[in-house]
């Protein structure tokens, strides 16, 4: 995971974040602020941990939690795969799953599960598992409910065609809200349906064996510690470091 920014890397980044106008010049910029913030999210550090050679933690909080409240890492995240979807990448077929994310402080978006409290990391990852939507949510809803919900953070895309999802997303009224979005849902049947199989098994022999690569998505993310458990009260921090990270994946492409 990147840490050090050189300047191909730094210029991709500078153009999202706000460009200081008046005022006395900063001791610290915007690149050594976003360095620091790499080192959190990779090593799952507390502000306090940051080493010397980096910014004041508090300059790096308080920034930092500024970029959160103005949307900046989720709209570099969504940006970015625009441009490479302009550039060729497929969306076509894509992946959706879930992982459970303990919570330790409380805060909103925590829920309570069998596996204790926290949240949920909904995402849905193209055929070479860069993140198309990845949001943060309560642990308790299930993974249907908030299908609605994590389609809605898909990029100024077209729709991919087909969405591949496990047994849980078995659901005739869910396939016929996304044929209407021209999406084909392709899921197991449950075991316990009582009405009429509907999925085409086709579909399901031929994609579903693909599904690894939403499961690949959720195994790089344990290299960024900050996301394993989360420790911010405010889901929308914790939600802009998800970003961050997201964006960290689609730009291996670039950098």
């Amino acid at each position: 995971m990147i840490i050090a920014l050189n300047d191909e890397k730094w210029s991709l980044f500078k153009t999202f974040f706000p460009i200081q106008k008046r005022g006395r010049p900063r001791l610290w910029d915007d690149r050594h602020i976003l360095e620091a913030i790499f080192y959190i999210l990779r090593n799952g550090c507390t502000w306090d941990g940051l080493p010397s050679n980096f910014p004041p933690k508090s300059t790096v909080y308080d920034r930092f939690r500024k970029w959160c409240e103005q949307g900046i890492f989720e709209q570099m995240r969504k940006t970015i795969f625009e441009v490479l979807i302009e550039n060729g990448m497929s969306t076509n077929i894509a992946y959706i799953d879930a992982t459970f994310v303990r919570g330790c402080l409380g805060g909103d978006k925590i829920g309570v599960t069998k596996w204790g409290k926290g949240s949920k990391i909904m995402a849905i990852v193209n055929e070479d598992s860069k993140p198309l939507a990845a949001i943060v949510a309560s642990a308790s809803p299930h993974e249907l409910k908030l299908l609605e919900q994590t389609l809605g953070d898909l990029p100024c895309i077209k729709n991919p065609e087909i969405l591949v999802g496990d047994r849980a997303y078995d659901s005739d009224y869910h396939d016929v809200i996304l044929q209407k979005q021209n999406i084909n849902l392709v899921a197991p049947h449950r075991k316990n349906r009582r009405r009429k199989e509907t999925q085409n098994q086709k579909e399901i022999d031929e994609h579903y064996r693909e599904r690894w690569r939403v499961e690949r998505f959720f195994a790089w993310i344990k290299s960024a510690r900050r996301l394993l458990v989360r420790f911010e009260k405010r889901s929308f921090v914790f939600q802009s470091f998800l970003d961050l990270y997201a964006t960290l994946v689609i730009v291996k492409d670039i950098l």
